[in-house]
């Protein structure tokens, strides 16, 4: 039971971690979108930004992977 559980809660930090690989994808327009939608005001395009973006959503999207590899096995 117990290592169901934790099976289940590890999915959950998957699908939760996962979810930042948008980050990698989304063009600079949509990030600011979503972000606008969350309540941030507008930002404008810096590449320094849009690169920092980029590699902490892969290392976030990572961990997620991390987590789903450990529901798995």
């Amino acid at each position: 039971m117990s290592l169901r559980l934790l099976r289940l809660f590890l999915v959950f930090a998957a699908l939760g971690w996962g979810v930042t690989v948008v980050g990698v994808f989304a063009s600079w327009p949509q990030v600011n979108a979503i972000v606008q939608g969350l309540g941030a005001k507008y930002i404008a395009y810096d590449p320094m930004l849009d690169y920092c973006l980029r590699m902490m959503s892969g290392a976030f999207a990572l961990i997620g992977l991390w987590y789903l590899a450990l529901a798995i096995w």
